[in-house]
């Protein structure tokens, strides 16, 4: 390191000396005015006071580092003569008002790492678990919030106005690394049916400044925008996805980025790779929709290095090599219910036992599903089990003519499997040689090449083993 760089903590004694007279705090910023007693006060304070400027103090500081003006609250940072003020902004231990609205209504000063535990203490009502809060849309309103996300303490601040349907919000933190930034997603919920919903771009969560959003900055939501796309409901939820401490914000916020890669055929997201039209480049498509015509040939190169999860609720943004098993295998990946009478009509991967369970038996073992087929039944039976995260059905039923047929289907395309099945009745035993199937194969059980005795039996039982290939 150069002489020229190199910086020097003050020693305690002579730190603790160079107090403003007129804050009490370190004199570690400029500009540094001198008093007509003599004293020199900090840049806090010096605005229309003093005479002149101690260039020299300032100079002869500029390479030595001061504590924190919040050292006796617990902050242990020190800082370059010049560069605590920034700090101090937003500095965890630095104490404020208790940010409840309306101003007044509680007068205690706490710092942002107590925040939590005052209001869980004395404004628990205004505690959200959730991220999310209730709008009537006719009806004026502004509230504070508090909420937490991997331990880091958010004020949700916002202001309602009904007539003309607009919602200021401001996402702040409290976060001891302010060196990270902090990043949110607003969802807007029909409060009278939940599965009308719009997803709105993402935003920057800022550093708690003011209890009041007339003094920050602040991002707004025209609602009117919305509420067609809703159904003009009367009220509306407000949810709010936290994304935090995410290093190295990409080139474009996540929001465009999903428009960026839209294929144009589906309408769904694309990931890497995607294809561009032959004769216009800025249209793509995904991996699945490029052969449509042939229009979409030309392999597009991605610049992008993060790619953000499609299912609702999951926070995870990852880059081309880990997005697409991580889609995969999201706990909240949604599926459509293969039962087309059921009311749910789709399910998440954490809870697909429980549903499946309601429209047929559960198999734990996919090498030991055992299923029992008579002849002249008519009713549907169901069996399900999972294989490497993926739900595989079967279904025994009579077709149209008549026959007894097994419907084995995947939840998965382009999957192919290994079934070996073992068939028996009463007296018999018959083993198949194993066969490959795809992801959706029907098996016309009593057209196979049975004995006589099985063909002739009102009962056969089936155990199938299933692997993947």
């Amino acid at each position: 390191m150069n002489k020229e760089d190199r910086t020097y903590c003050l020693p305690e004694e002579v730190v603790e000396r160079l107090l403003c007279p007129s804050c009490n705090r370190y004199i570690s910023c400029g500009p540094v005015r001198i008093l007509m007693n003599g004293d020199s006060i900090c840049g806090r304070c010096s605005r229309n006071k003093g005479f002149c400027r101690n260039t020299l103090f300032e100079t002869s500081m500029s390479k030595f580092k001061f504590p924190c003006s919040y050292k006796s609250h617990g902050c242990k940072e020190f800082l370059l003569f010049g560069k605590t003020i920034e700090h101090e902004r937003s500095c965890p231990y630095r104490s404020f008002l208790c940010p409840v609205l309306p101003m007044n209504n509680c007068v205690k000063y706490v710092n942002g790492l107590d925040l939590y535990k005052h209001f869980e203490e004395v404004h628990k009502n205004l505690l959200i678990e959730n991220g999310q809060f209730k709008l009537r849309l006719k009806v004026d309103s502004e509230c504070n919030f508090l909420m937490k996300h991997n331990e880091v303490t958010f004020i949700i601040q916002y202001s309602y106005n009904a007539v003309k349907k607009n919602l200021f919000l401001n996402v702040a933190h409290f976060s001891r690394t302010t060196k990270k930034t902090c990043h949110y997603k607003l969802q807007i919920i029909n409060e009278e049916d939940l599965d009308l919903a719009v997803n709105c771009k993402e935003y920057t969560c800022r550093v708690y400044n003011s209890p009041t959003l007339n003094d920050c900055n602040y991002d707004i939501f025209i609602i009117s925008d919305y509420l067609k796309a809703i159904n003009n409901p009367q009220s509306i939820i407000i949810k709010l996805v936290l994304i935090g401490n995410v290093e190295n914000t990409p080139s474009l916020t996540l929001w465009n980025l999903l428009e960026k890669y839209r294929c144009s055929v589906c309408e769904c997201i694309s990931l890497p790779p995607v294809y561009g039209h032959h004769q216009d480049q800025a249209l793509l498509a995904c991996v699945y929709c490029k052969s449509i015509n042939g229009y979409y040939s030309t392999e597009i190169k991605t610049n992008e290095t993060n790619f953000p999860c499609h299912w609702r609720q999951c926070t995870f943004v990852g880059n081309e090599n880990n997005i697409k098993k991580h889609i995969e295998e999201c706990e909240f990946r949604t599926y459509l219910c293969y039962v087309e009478s059921c009311k749910t009509g789709y399910y998440t991967r954490n809870d697909v036992i429980n549903h499946m369970a309601q429209h047929g038996t559960y198999c734990p073992d996919p090498n030991n599903i055992i299923i029992d087929l008579f002849k002249n039944s008519s009713n549907e039976h169901r069996y399900f089990t999972i294989l490497e995260n993926v739900v595989i059905v079967f279904r025994s039923y009579k077709d149209s003519n008549n026959k007894r047929i097994i419907h084995i289907k995947g939840f998965e395309d382009n999957i192919t499997y290994q079934i070996k099945a073992h068939f028996e009745h009463d007296h018999c035993l018959l083993t198949s040689k194993k066969k490959d199937y795809a992801y959706n194969s029907i098996i016309d059980i009593f057209n196979q090449k049975f004995p006589s005795c099985f063909k002739t039996s009102n009962y056969i039982r089936g155990l199938f083993s299933i692997t993947r290939k």
